[in-house]
């Protein structure tokens, strides 16, 4: 083999070792990673894992599934308690069905529970007193500044200051009318001031069931809206005989609103009478639009300052009555003849909002 041939052919080959050196690497790699694959695959390590994984992920979603299988409120017991209640007729809170109502994830509660109606509630102590515990109620669950609470009489002074239903009584308060004023005929207290008496302490707003120009609808969406405002609360003043209850006018708080059903919990302050109670929002919408027959006073400087007194002397049946006392239909005849009256228009009954201090706009 001539020179020049050897060198041709010894150049060849060097060319051949660069090309094959240039394509090992990439060679290296692809086989390399298929190996690797093959290896991997072989082994069963990426398919152990997901199936584990896999598992995991099954394991947690039956845990959720049996974990909301014992709330209450996603129980096959609850949801068929829940399709019981029809919307039509009253359900006692203390039932089942009330219950389970209450707890349903839909139901407007903030006063009941986080506001704290629940936790302040208590009965009127004289058979007068509906509008003033539905007050005591309130001002406690507001939540007003230390400052602002009375001092109670049953605690040593500079003590705990809470509200019961002989101490909310302020100045302003007597200046709408009296205390004493309260057992005078006709009575209790109108809507208008139990408006003005909320207004003492804090923001307050009324609305007479006749204000009410979409009726029972446009009430549900006044519960719907002031339930779910924090710091707001109602208290209704209804005629029992509009619900089928026996009495006459009444106030009472309402702890929840069930947007579901439409059905409002009335929260009755004489609860020796009548524990709280679902109703149909149509059915207090009914209660709300009667009248109260000395609903606005003309002359209201004789309960507003010296409440009337009767005219039998303390220890006779009158004065009984006037107490609250059990009497006879004697009695109360003397009563209707020696009370005065004051001079007073009809006016329809309502709802009354009151407002905690820095909440949202106090405006029904």
């Amino acid at each position: 083999m001539s020179g020049n041939a050897y060198k041709d052919l010894e150049k060849q080959q060097e060319d051949t070792v660069v090309a094959l050196g240039r394509d090992a690497p990439a060679k290296s790699s692809s086989s390399g990673g298929d190996e690797a694959k093959e290896s991997q695959e072989g082994d069963g390590m990426p398919g152990q894992s997901r199936n584990v994984m896999y598992g995991i992920a099954f394991c947690l979603i039956v845990w959720m599934i049996w974990l909301s299988s014992m709330q209450p409120e996603c129980s096959p017991a609850h949801k068929k308690l829940l399709a019981s209640v029809n919307g039509t007729a009253p359900i006692n809170l203390q039932s089942p069905e009330g219950m389970a109502l209450l707890r349903h994830p839909d139901t407007i509660s903030h006063p009941f529970f986080e506001g704290g109606l629940s936790l302040h509630f208590t009965s009127q102590i004289t058979n007068v007193y509906c509008g003033v515990a539905s007050m005591t109620v309130v001002f406690n669950a507001l939540g007003l500044p230390f400052e602002g609470r009375p001092q109670s009489p049953l605690m040593k002074p500079g003590g705990y200051r809470y509200f019961d239903q002989n101490n909310v009584f302020n100045g302003c308060m007597r200046d709408v009318m009296h205390e004493a004023g309260i057992y005078q005929s006709p009575w209790g207290i109108t809507l208008k001031q139990l408006k003005e008496y909320f207004g003492c302490r804090t923001n307050s707003d009324y609305r007479g069931g006749d204000d009410f120009q979409g009726g029972a609808r446009e009430l549900s969406r006044v519960l719907a809206r002031e339930m779910s405002t924090p710091g707001h609360f109602l208290v209704a003043n209804y005629h029992r005989r509009a619900i089928g209850q026996t009495g006459g006018g009444h106030h009472s708080p309402l702890g929840a609103y069930s947007p579901s059903k439409d059905m409002v919990l009335i929260m009755d302050v004489a609860r020796y009478r009548y524990g709280p109670v679902w109703f149909p929002v149509k059915d207090l919408y009914a209660a709300i639009d009667t009248t109260d027959n000395c609903g606005v006073w003309t002359q209201n400087e004789t309960k507003a300052g010296e409440p009337l007194q009767p005219y039998d002397p303390v220890g006779t049946s009158v004065y009984a009555l006037f107490t609250g006392e059990v009497c006879t239909e004697v009695d109360k005849e003397k009563m209707r003849t020696r009370f005065q009256f004051p001079v007073c228009e009809p006016a329809q009954r309502g709802i009354v909002l009151a407002c905690a201090p820095g909440s949202a706009k106090c405006k029904l």
